[in-house]
């Protein structure tokens, strides 16, 4: 589900654009009511959750998904920004040659997690073991913040979920690291 719901919102922002809101109301109203975008309403519903000790792996027995709306905040909500993150991480040309291979081999058939996730591997070379159980079938965040000490900047990891993080430093003389 979450593989489908990617999809369904990547359509939606290359039809009404990346940042397109769900409703148009006048920009009044939008002082008063939040008016989210796709992208943002899956966030908010699977934080939301979270955040009350609703979390559950995206791939889980049903019987773990205490509340209904668990249900679909993890498996699509969540699930769909678990291939935003894959997508990100190992480069929109082998995300393409993923999807290619995955859609050519499996058309028309029921697909288990596993046949995904070596696809993945095999498409871009990559041991991506670790992504996909802490992603998949485990729970927690991926948190980071810089905290200053003593000695400067350092980059400490607060959630539970380490990920490869892009930094750049911008000094006050411009320039950059």
């Amino acid at each position: 589900e979450g593989l489908n719901s990617y999809w369904t919102l990547r359509y939606l922002e290359n039809k009404y654009g990346e940042n397109a809101k769900i409703l148009e109301i006048p920009p009044w109203i939008e002082k008063i009511v939040p008016n989210p975008t796709f992208k943002s309403t899956r966030a908010y519903r699977y934080q939301f959750l979270a955040a009350r000790g609703l979390d559950a792996p995206v791939i889980s027995a049903l019987s773990n998904f205490v509340e209904p709306s668990m249900i679909f905040s993890t498996a699509y909500g969540k699930g769909s920004a678990v291939i935003d993150m894959l997508a990100h991480y190992i480069g929109d040309e082998k995300f393409a040659g993923i999807m290619k291979d995955y859609f050519q081999k499996y058309k028309f058939q029921n697909v288990m997690a596993d046949d995904f996730i070596k696809i993945c591997q095999d498409e871009s070379g990559k041991d991506l073991s670790w992504f996909f159980k802490a992603w998949l079938f485990g729970v927690g965040a991926c948190d980071y913040a810089l905290v200053k000490n003593s000695e400067g900047l350092i980059l400490e990891k607060r959630g539970k979920i380490a990920m490869p993080v892009e930094t750049k430093l911008r000094f006050s003389d411009g320039s950059e690291s």
